[in-house]
């Protein structure tokens, strides 16, 4: 049987889920009429939201996006703001424990004619730094003037 401090929890838990999804929809509909989608305003627009809806006050976490110019399509979009939120929330909800001072999630992202690559890291306590890192497809497209990040 639950107590009542886990119930709320485990609700407060979903309610940042559903937000957190929330803005990622919220950002796709700006962009819903185009094709290709610009990946460094879309993510930066998408952390500041999930910052604003999971990041308490006075919470000392930091949610840094540092992402390259570069497009992909609406439907790799999705998946890549899920796939954020999803990390974010684990890195917040485990990480990030027991009054810690200081901590930063950082997410990158960089295309490549070849494809693109997203990688969320965070230093919370578990180990000195975790890094999960995603390749897509070759569908993402480099902007002209771009360079590697990562």
């Amino acid at each position: 049987m639950w107590t009542r401090s886990e119930i709320r929890q485990h609700l407060q838990d979903a309610h940042r889920r559903v937000m957190s999804v929330a803005a990622v929809q919220r950002q796709l509909q700006i962009s819903k009429n185009l094709e290709r989608i610009e990946m460094a305003p879309y993510l930066s627009r998408l952390c500041e939201a999930l910052a604003a809806s999971m990041i308490a006050e006075g919470r000392p976490v930091t949610l840094k996006v540092k992402a390259q110019d570069g497009t992909t399509s609406s439907n790799e979009a999705v998946s890549i703001g899920l796939i954020v939120t999803e990390l974010a929330i684990n890195a917040l909800r485990h990480a990030f424990v027991d009054g810690r001072s200081g901590g930063m999630i950082a997410v990158g992202y960089e295309a490549a004619p070849s494809g693109w690559r997203l990688e969320v890291s965070d230093d919370g306590l578990a180990c000195p730094t975790r890094s999960v890192r995603v390749w897509g497809p070759a569908s993402s497209r480099l902007s002209p003037g771009s360079s590697t990040l990562l």
